[in-house]
């Protein structure tokens, strides 16, 4: 096979993609890993909003601005750029998500949304929507809750029943949080605390409006950084339900390789995330900080990469 007949794209490489049916069925085979992975890289890069959303008067920052990329085996995809806003012990969190691959013959935007409160330092999601549009197919979820318990869920197109997909119980839609909502455990000061405590140690329960697992969180080591150290925790990826036990599932759930790198910020009273590693069974999908800016009550923080 000569090297013009092999076409990769995100770690995914098939023969010939030069036209738009070979496109597809690049698409069919690498947008199912893409959608695992988005998953992911769409909460972690969210982390900075985690305590921002938490309760003014114990001085969490009001305002967060944070671009980052999003890259596959080394190839720059996109960008992810975030905003979160709170007031009066209510937050709102959005982010935007564009990527393109193939010159532009492969693209993929996402947008999402999460509203809340925060009660008693924990987050308390009242509505979550993600929409998202490919070159290939686009769709909407919104979500909403009460009480931390999914109260009911729209899809277009809707999720139909699928042969081997673990259906979803009214009992795992209680307690669980948006991924967006979710990272707010994870950045959130520990015992009130960000210097000298480690954030590595969190189990995280996620309906994502299909599927619903548990992030479990444990130290693997500490990193130097210019400036900075950073605790970098091992995420495990347990399925619960709404998926299917395929290959890609199953690569997800065995693998160790999951990383999110977390820098204690003071000031700010949270932890940032710096870098997202998460290997797929076609490639490794990062996304890497670029710049964040924090709003506290002593003024703005800026952190660049």
């Amino acid at each position: 096979m000569s090297e013009s007949d092999l076409s990769c794209v995100s770690g995914c490489c098939v023969r010939g993609l030069r036209d738009m049916s070979s496109l597809r069925g690049w698409a069919r085979v690498c947008t199912p890993v893409a959608r695992t992975a988005a998953v992911f890289l769409l909460a972690f890069s969210m982390g900075s909003a985690g305590s921002v959303a938490a309760d003014e008067k114990d001085g969490f920052p009001a305002k967060v601005d944070a671009v980052y990329s999003i890259a596959w085996n080394g190839m720059e995809l996109g960008n992810f750029v975030f905003s979160s806003a709170v007031k009066n012990g209510e937050y709102t969190l959005r982010g935007n998500t564009k990527l393109s691959a193939v010159m532009g013959a492969f693209t993929w935007s996402g947008f999402t949304q999460s509203l809340g409160k925060v009660a008693s330092g924990k987050p308390q999601p009242a509505a979550y929507a993600f929409s998202f549009e490919g070159s290939s197919k686009s769709g909407r979820i919104d979500m909403r809750f009460r009480k931390s318990a999914v109260t009911k869920v729209t899809s277009v197109p809707p999720i139909q029943p699928s042969p081997g997909r673990v259906p979803v119980t009214e009992a795992q839609l209680k307690g669980v949080l948006d991924p967006l909502s979710a990272v707010m455990a994870v950045t959130a000061p520990v015992g009130g605390k960000v210097a000298g405590v480690n954030p590595c140690k969190r189990k995280i329960p996620i309906f994502d409006g299909k599927q619903r697992f548990d992030l479990i969180f444990t130290h693997a080591r500490n990193e130097k950084l210019e400036g900075a150290d950073a605790f970098v925790c091992k995420v495990k990826y347990v399925p619960i339900s709404g998926h299917k036990m395929n290959k890609e599932t199953k690569f997800m759930a065995s693998t160790d390789g999951i990383e999110i790198w977390l820098i204690p910020v003071p000031e700010a009273k949270i932890f940032v995330p710096y870098y997202v590693t998460l290997p797929t069974p076609v490639g490794a999908a990062t996304i890497t900080s670029v710049k964040v800016s924090i709003d506290t009550p002593d003024g703005r923080v800026a952190l660049s990469n």
